[in-house]
């Protein structure tokens, strides 16, 4: 959870407890933070020499506002350790021994970045060019290797990947429902097209539904559009 705290942005760790739920703060920072993101799966973070192995750990990944037209996509551990910039203006980090490479994890050039979604299976990272086009990141083993545009120059609205990584589900504001898109070269295919979501609308865990905010008239409704969405071949 994020927000702000006085003059500073906070995030928090809401972790169970007998009594409740309980806030710890994990990261703070005197620039705005937008759009925070859980990665689905965990990321290397160092080596335990000890013992011969990896360590592991999920991460969370956010927007950082650097100035008026510039932001870039920074990221921490559920902890808050292990910071690192994944895609964004700055510079590189230099190369370093095969055995710190969680060090090389960030670093992907670009003017402006904003996080927008992961894919299921966590290896991509889509963000969004300060255009509002969409790109993604692509995470190898133990760090985020390139960034590429997405085909066919996709911008505006949302995007939002289905639950089982087929393809993609784009909106946009002035058209009704979600473009279900999938690999390159194949048509798009409208979803829920009887009715137009006016904002962001959500796809449920299971693929068969969008949730979203609908109008009828002045009144503002919580709406579901069931869809199909087609089973990887």
């Amino acid at each position: 959870m994020a927000g702000r705290q006085g003059a500073e942005w906070v995030i928090w760790r809401l972790a169970p407890e007998t009594s409740g739920r309980t806030a710890r703060q994990i990261y703070r920072d005197k620039r705005p933070i937008e759009r925070s993101l859980a990665g689905p799966r965990p990321f290397l973070v160092g080596r335990d020499e000890e013992r011969g192995r990896d360590v592991y750990a999920h991460r969370l990944f956010f927007g950082i506002k650097l100035d008026e037209k510039r932001f870039r996509v920074e990221s921490v551990t559920e902890d808050g350790r292990r910071r690192y910039w994944v895609v964004g203006p700055g510079k590189r980090p230099d190369p370093v021994p095969e055995d710190q490479n969680w060090r090389l994890v960030g670093g992907l050039a670009a003017a402006s970045a904003l996080p927008v979604a992961f894919h299921p299976t966590g290896h991509l990272l889509l963000w969004e060019d300060a255009k509002g086009c969409f790109h993604a990141a692509r995470y190898a083993t133990d760090h985020w290797e390139k960034t590429e545009p997405l085909p066919g120059g996709l911008c505006g609205g949302s995007l939002i990947p289905t639950p089982n990584g087929i393809g993609l589900l784009h909106w946009r504001p002035d058209s009704d429902g979600a473009e279900l898109l999938m690999q390159p070269g194949r048509s798009a295919v409208r979803k829920a097209a009887g009715g137009r979501f006016i904002l962001p609308p959500a796809v449920t865990a299971d693929g068969r539904g969008l949730v979203g905010v609908t109008r009828e008239g002045s009144i503002l409704l919580l709406d579901y559009a069931p869809i199909e969405i087609p089973s990887p071949t």
